[in-house]
């Protein structure tokens, strides 16, 4: 759909898949009729070589599979108001490159994946560039971005991490109102 941004994916896609002969992607999920149909005859296409392959549809189970088999995660929402998938890649060894929005603005650039600000064909595919750059130049400074990404999920974004600042923001609200 255009709030999960598959409108800019597609554009970006056709661009690098064009451009890098290396580059190739895999995409899971299911959204409008338009960007369905394209991703179908972009993957049965021979202009790319296989080197696109869209599965149409979800299912949980393969989701895991697909977190686990990538390098980076694309996330280029419109905006996301919570954003849960980021976390999941990460967990997986799975660099996120997300625009930089709601709840994907925990993404640190550069860090814990890569993230753009403007909400266009060409900021995501020069994110996308600059993602392949390091993977095919430092295989070692993806390493320490994997690490960095899990070690920050372990540090801050836990289920006990989470309810104890929740915990706290309750107990803030309670004092306020047991004043009046």
């Amino acid at each position: 759909t255009l709030q999960k941004g598959v409108d800019l994916l597609v554009q970006s896609l056709e661009s690098l898949l064009a451009e890098d002969a290396g580059f190739q992607t895999l995409i899971l999920g299911s959204g409008a009729p338009e960007f369905e149909a394209r991703l179908i005859e972009l993957a049965a296409g021979d202009e790319f070589g296989g080197r696109i392959c869209f599965l149409q549809g979800y299912d949980p189970d393969l989701a895991l599979q697909v977190y686990a088999a990538g390098d980076f995660f694309l996330i280029p929402s419109l905006y996301e108001p919570c954003g849960l998938t980021d976390y999941i890649a990460q967990l997986f060894g799975n660099l996120p490159i997300v625009h930089y929005v709601g709840g994907l603005v925990k993404v640190i650039d550069g860090t814990t994946g890569f993230a753009y600000q403007d909400h266009t064909p060409s900021a995501l595919g020069e994110t996308m560039w600059r993602a392949m750059a390091l993977y095919r130049s430092s295989p070692a400074g993806i390493k320490t971005m994997q690490q960095a990404a899990v070690r920050r999920i372990y540090e801050h974004h836990t289920w006990e991490k989470v309810v104890g600042r929740y915990l706290e923001l309750y107990e803030q609200a309670r004092r306020m109102v047991c004043r009046y």
